[in-house]
């Protein structure tokens, strides 16, 4: 588990209100102390990249009359709604707070209007309400030293929740939890936070996170068996390499190479298991006599489990008969060399040299027998393999309806974002064509019943005919479809 190390907090103000930003500097002293990174930026900066704003920890808008305000200039602009944008980041587990400080009495933005504000009073910093202004700002670095440790709490229940997630705990302390943190009000002087507001805040975010986190290690997980078990009926024993979507997901659980590789060797023994035990299953079947009474019962009953079995492996009927065939020729040969063997031991046991030389000639002529055989058999199954290769091949051009993600409009910030189900992960484009990067994803008829066609597999190809969006309602993701081409093999209706 990775453990934070630096938090970055990052101040924007104005030029003109660089007198406030001296003022708070000496108070923040004991932030810079405890390790804590500070960044101070103005409007005319040039050291800002916002690409790297989703890096930071916490946002400080220093609110004056002066700043912020969307005024002609267009960097003004990009700077505040690429800070307003950090709270929407999906990759972020931990949302990056964004809190107004109140240095001047002015006129709010709307845009700002559902930020964290302090001091928390409601009375700017320049307000002669404060007894001295050094108390004001006092006031502003106790208020966001709050607010810093509970970030560091929710980082530490979300790396909480990484690790029960991925099965690295069972357990947590919770209790323990939330008086360390309360130790560390006390030390630096802090209003005591309630115990129930803690605990709120461990039932609903860690739970809420846990269970997203545990939903997407069985998204990793389910993906990486479809790829192994496809590499399996290919007859390839090449590692499952991670697409963009899967390193994301790797990244989000904060999966180790290590544990990936881990993942995957469990994921192959399981299967690897499935496989030996559907040949003995196979075995048994071809081992029962004829369909009657007792022995139809039986027959039946394995015939189930083959093919559940076979399901879960993602076989398809072609690829079951051929191990059925290649099993029932293993057995007939195996039958045929212990018949043989029986007969050779009763012809040594004669003693006479006529008994001998029939022996040593039948040896040779099974040797010689089953050497043709085998290469028969290979030969045999070489010609139904690719039989049925050309019969999969056969494929025909199909249209229909997928669902090619979600949409959602933040309205507090008129901010879209958009979660792909294809690959490349750019808002799709028509005439273009993709991959699909979830497990499954249903190819639907062009109708009100919209009957299943297909369930496409990871990495199906798919062209974009159309885009069909229905738009987000208030607060609600709204569901994007596409109808799309794609090639499916020639039996699919």
């Amino acid at each position: 588990m990775n453990n934070l190390t630096i938090v970055k907090i990052l101040f924007l103000y104005h030029t003109k209100d660089e007198k406030f930003i001296k003022e708070l500097d000496r108070q923040l002293d004991s932030l810079r102390s405890d390790d804590y990174d500070l960044i101070f930026e103005h409007e005319q900066s040039n050291n800002i990249n916002i690409e790297e704003f989703e890096n930071l920890n916490i946002i400080c808008i220093m609110g004056t009359a002066n700043f912020p305000k969307y005024s002609n200039s267009n960097w003004d602009s990009k700077l505040i709604e690429a800070a307003l944008g950090c709270q929407n980041l999906d990759h972020k587990l931990v949302k990056t707070p964004i809190i107004y400080i109140y240095l001047d009495y002015h006129t709010i933005p709307r845009q700002f209007n559902s930020l964290e504000r302090i001091p928390r009073n409601g009375q700017p910093v320049s307000s002669k309400t404060w007894s001295r202004r050094s108390q004001a700002y006092y006031t502003v670095v106790c208020e966001l030293r709050k607010e810093i440790y509970l970030l560091e709490y929710k980082i530490k229940m979300t790396q909480l929740a990484q690790d029960k997630a991925c099965y690295r705990i069972v357990n947590m302390n919770v209790d323990a939890e939330i008086s360390l943190l309360k130790s560390k009000f006390n030390e630096a002087n802090l209003p005591d936070l309630d115990h129930s507001e803690l605990q709120i805040i461990y039932e609903q975010y860690y739970h809420q996170i846990l269970k997203n986190l545990e939903q997407k290690y069985t998204e990793l997980v389910d993906t990486l068996d479809l790829c192994i078990k496809y590499n399996k009926r290919k007859g390839s024993q090449l590692k499952p390499s991670l697409s963009s979507e899967m390193q994301k997901l790797k990244n989000l659980l904060n999966l180790s190479e290590d544990e990936v590789d881990d993942i995957i060797k469990s994921l192959n023994q399981t299967i690897d298991n499935k496989y030996s035990h559907l040949h003995k299953l196979i075995e048994n079947y071809c081992s029962v006599p004829q369909e009657q009474g007792d022995n139809f019962s039986e027959k039946s009953r394995l015939k189930a489990e083959i093919n559940n079995l076979a399901q879960s492996l993602c076989l398809s009927k072609e690829e079951l008969t051929r191990i059925v065939n290649r099993i029932k020729i293993d057995r007939e040969i195996s039958d045929l060399f212990s018949q043989a063997f029986d007969l050779i031991t009763w012809l040594f046991s004669q003693e006479n040299i006529v008994s001998l030389l029939f022996g040593l000639v039948l040896i040779i002529a099974l040797s010689s027998l089953s050497q043709s055989q085998q290469t028969a058999t290979q030969t045999s199954l070489d010609k139904s393999s690719e039989t049925s290769h050309a019969h999969l091949s056969e494929t025909k051009l199909v249209e229909g309806i997928i669902t090619i993600g979600w949409e959602d409009i933040n309205y507090n910030t008129f901010q879209n974002t958009f979660k792909s189900h294809l690959s490349p992960e750019s808002r799709p484009v028509i005439g273009q064509e993709y991959n699909v990067n979830i497990p499954q994803l249903a190819l639907k008829q062009e109708s009100d019943q919209e009957e299943i066609i297909e369930i496409l597999p990871f990495g199906t190809k798919v062209k974009i005919l159309e885009i069909r969006e229905y738009q987000p309602k208030y607060d609600h993701p709204g569901e994007v479809k596409a109808k799309v081409s794609v090639q499916l093999p020639a039996t699919t209706k």
